[in-house]
């Protein structure tokens, strides 16, 4: 806030230096990487996401019952029941810790891409969102 030659306060617009705009930027990646926009897929047209600790212990479980000679296993997500069989199961994990591993290396080409750029107007155009693989379906 500066005053007016009259004395008057006036608020003046912050204008942010370029690694101020660029932190700002790798920010909205971060996010934008941690949303549905990235993180989900569908089982039966419902959408979800299953964090890394959470698929690899249902691999775990799964490689577990299917060693046991089950031939179906149980995924609970949102208070909804999936019976999948094992045979589906275990590849459908596997596609989904593919799907997350292109998704961080699109999200880390981004935020390196980021920090290349040498002015705020690139930066602040710079478009964060391309590049992700096309989410994945499954009929359930």
């Amino acid at each position: 806030i500066v005053e007016s030659k009259n004395g008057y306060p006036i608020l003046v617009e912050y204008e942010y230096d370029i690694e101020e705009v660029r932190k700002m930027k790798i920010s909205e990646i971060q996010i934008f990487d941690k949303s549905a926009d990235v993180n989900s897929f569908k089982i039966k047209g419902e959408s979800m996401w299953l964090d890394k600790s959470t698929r690899v212990g249902l691999f775990n479980s799964i490689s577990i019952e299917k060693n046991a000679g089950k031939t179906h296993t149980i995924l609970w997500y949102d208070a909804v029941k999936y019976v999948i069989p094992i045979p589906d199961a275990l590849p459908m994990l596997n596609e989904i810790e593919m799907y997350a591993l292109n998704c961080y290396n699109v999200t880390q080409s981004h935020i390196a891409a980021v920090r290349s750029l040498q002015t705020i107007e690139e930066i602040e155009n710079y478009d964060y969102t391309v590049g992700y693989p096309v989410k994945l379906s499954f009929p359930g």
